[in-house]
């Protein structure tokens, strides 16, 4: 078959040239052996080659028009040229203007001739008819509806004549006025034009015979109808009446063998063509001569065939296909052993040695085997299986398969045993030393067993590996590989239980003890039960391990909470307290209420400020106790040993720090010019003064120093003279 498309494609190379030349019969072959290679052809493969010839056949189909019209359009001129020329010998009638009138009418020459044709031919017509008498001049023939077809040769000839529509009187299909009476006595003159006129359609129609039978047929037909006519019968003679017929029945007899020898020419082409490609195609394409031998006796087959061609002819063919399918079968057999025997025999060889040596990767040898096979198959596949020999063949693949599949069942065991052997010793590496290790003296038990808990985490890993348990699955049966399978769930199993020892000792050991007081073992629970969650995960122990962790955690939050809930209560209890103490203690100081830090006569002056807030550790930094803004001024100072011990006293008994978030008082006695580091925040800049972020950096500037000796700030309310 694919031999059929290059051979199609092949003759559209020679379509194309033959249009190029404008040889119309030549294309009109091309195609037709284009169409009869795709014979059989599937539809999704014919349709690219279809698409070509699509255009051929159109110009093939618009040319042959051309031609056609053409010869219709002389035909008409030639009636007109001699009913011209009898008009200027004086004659006052013509035969031929009526013929032409009637041959433009026909449905063949209506639907061949071109629009501009049709509308030319029509006006030579109107201006010879102009120069006829009124009463010579011919009725026109009725215009044939455009759905009718033309009529055939065959039917033609066996149609009874009917009155010519080319008569000098009125068509009786046209009018049915009465038409004047004939004189008396044949017309000399109309015989003679209607002899020259039969004389000239009969020679047209023999020079038509080689080329267009059927053109020929149409002009005899015409002529016949004019012959049979009543104006024929009464104005030729008897005996030039029989020879005119004679001619018709002789030129009709040609005709008829004419197109019948097409039709066989058209059947016994196609299968002297497969034939003879056959024949031609048995040394080097076989499966070509196969397809072709096939299409030959299909075609014979068909009812067209079986009708035109003689009987001798059809068993020809039937023999020539029957000796061309015997010398295939014998050289497809010898052909197919010859190349089939020696791969086999290099298979067996190949099988009879260990077959997965190593020399390979499995799946190239595998491959590379199944490759021979289908080679071997592959050189066989045009004979039938029913034949002794490929019956052979077929045993010696069988008896090769099993071996194939005996070596490759005892190899993926190999494989998938060392494959789990490997695995396996990739984790006892990755695990050695977990046993040996230690989760410290039982009196005071610790949970740092990290080879135990990276052997829980491997070990788990590797068992539900899907590598891990599709090897188990496929290999239940053997020893080996399910011992080591339960070897790591043993493992993993000691390994989970040790860890939940250990675990379990050291949650019991917090459990027993206080609440911590530093803040690294107050999140010992929280680690502790993080680090449940992965280390036992997918382990029984998951959910009581962290549910006991956090409990603890969560003990020891709510433990927190309370404690700092008495201090904060604590905090405000005394700091009401010191709230009552502070008018009284802040009289007695008697400091002077405001201040102007830039005024150097301040110093020495003991000054009280309200509703200020302490921005050490805030705006300042360094040594100081006291820091405050007064104005744009920094005013720095330390606390007074007694405002100092206080301070202390306080935070002691609440456990909480002064809480510089409020507003303080404080009396101050104001001291000299100093110096405290202050935070500034600088924006860094490019070149284009575009802000590429911010940093912070302490820098000294100049203070105000003073003395704190007298403090309310939350429960502390202390001065010179009380605390």
């Amino acid at each position: 078959m694919a031999g059929d498309i290059e051979k199609a494609k092949r003759e559209i190379r020679w379509a194309k040239s033959a249009a190029e030349d404008r040889r119309w019969d030549q294309l009109e072959a091309r195609i037709q052996t284009i169409e009869a290679a795709l014979e059989g052809v599937a539809a999704s493969e014919q349709a690219p080659v279809l698409a070509e010839v699509a255009p051929l056949r159109e110009l093939l189909v618009k040319k042959l028009r051309e031609e056609k019209a053409g010869r219709i359009e002389r035909e008409i001129k030639r009636n007109l040229s001699a009913a011209a020329d009898d008009l200027k010998r004086g004659s006052t009638t013509t035969v031929w203007l009526p013929k032409s009138i009637e041959r433009l009418a026909t449905a063949e020459a209506q639907e061949t001739l071109f629009p501009e044709s049709i509308a030319q031919l029509q006006r030579e017509i109107d201006e010879l008819q102009a120069k006829l008498p009124r009463a010579a001049q011919p009725s026109p023939a009725p215009r044939p509806a455009p759905s009718a077809p033309a009529p055939s040769v065959a039917a033609s000839a066996s149609a009874p004549a009917s009155a010519p529509a080319s008569a000098p009187a009125a068509s009786p299909a046209t009018s049915a006025a009465p038409t004047p009476s004939a004189p008396s006595g044949p017309d000399p003159e109309k015989a003679r034009l209607l002899e020259s006129e039969l004389t000239r359609t009969l020679r047209f129609a023999a020079d038509d015979l080689s080329n267009s039978p059927e053109q020929a047929g149409s002009k005899l037909e015409r002529a016949a109808e004019r012959l049979a006519s009543v104006e024929a019968r009464s104005l030729l003679a008897p005996e030039l009446l029989q020879r005119f017929e004679a001619q018709i029945r002789e030129l009709r007899a040609k005709v008829e063998a004419l197109l019948r020898e097409r039709e066989i020419q058209t059947v016994e082409k196609p299968i002297e063509r497969f034939v003879r490609q056959a024949e031609s195609d048995l040394s080097w394409n076989q499966r070509g001569t196969g397809d072709m031998l096939q299409k030959a006796a299909e075609r014979l087959a068909k009812e067209d065939a079986q009708r035109l061609l003689p009987p001798e002819k059809i068993a020809h063919y039937r023999s020539e296909i029957a000796r061309i399918q015997g010398l295939l079968d014998g050289a497809g057999k010898q052909d197919a052993l010859k190349r089939a025997l020696p791969l086999l025999a290099e298979l067996e060889e190949r099988v009879s040695r260990p077959i997965f040596d190593g020399s390979q990767p499995e799946y190239r040898i595998a491959s590379d085997l199944e490759a021979l096979k289908s080679r071997i198959r592959g050189a066989l596949s045009s004979l039938p299986e029913s034949d002794a020999d490929v019956q052979s063949i077929a045993t010696r693949l069988a008896a090769v398969d099993a071996r194939i599949a005996a070596a490759g069942e005892a190899h993926t065991l190999e494989t998938a045993r060392a494959q789990l052997e490997r695995a396996w010793a990739l984790e006892l590496e990755a695990i050695a030393g977990w046993e040996q290790e230690s989760s410290g003296d039982p009196s005071e038990p610790s949970y740092e067993l990290p080879k135990t808990v990276l052997a829980i985490r491997r070990l788990s890993r590797f068992l539900e590996d899907g590598e891990t348990r599709r090897l188990r699955a496929e290999h239940a049966s053997d020893v080996r590989m399910q011992e080591l399978v339960a070897g790591a769930e043993s493992a993993y199993a000691a390994a989970v239980e040790k860890a939940h020892r250990a675990f379990h000792a050291v949650l019991a050991k917090l459990e027993r003890r206080p609440r911590p007081t530093n803040r690294f073992e107050l999140e010992s629970a929280s680690r502790l039960a993080g680090r449940a969650s992965s280390d036992f995960e997918r382990t029984p122990h998951l959910e009581a391990n962290l549910s006991r962790a956090k409990a603890l955690d969560e003990r020891w939050q709510s433990e927190i909470a309370a404690d700092l809930a008495a201090r904060e209560a604590k905090y405000r209890e005394l700091s009401e307290v010191a709230a009552q103490a502070w008018p009284k203690i802040a009289s007695e100081l008697a400091g002077v209420e405001g201040f102007d830090p830039l005024d150097h006569g301040a110093k020495g002056r003991r000054v009280l400020l309200r509703n200020v807030r302490n921005r050490i550790g805030w705006d300042f930094s360094g040594r100081s106790d006291f820091a405050i803004w007064v104005g744009d001024t920094p005013v720095v100072g330390s606390y007074e040993a007694r405002v100092a011990a206080a301070v202390q006293a306080a935070c002691e008994e609440t456990g909480l720090p002064l809480d510089d978030h409020t507003d303080w008082d404080a009396v101050l006695v104001i001291g000299g010019p100093g110096q405290i580091q202050q935070r500034f925040r600088v924006v860094v800049r490019d070149r284009n003064n575009a802000e590429l972020g911010t940093i912070e950096e302490w820098r000294p500037v100049n203070c105000v120093q003073c003395t704190v000796i007298g403090l309310r700030a939350g429960p502390v309310a202390v001065g010179a003279s009380s605390t």
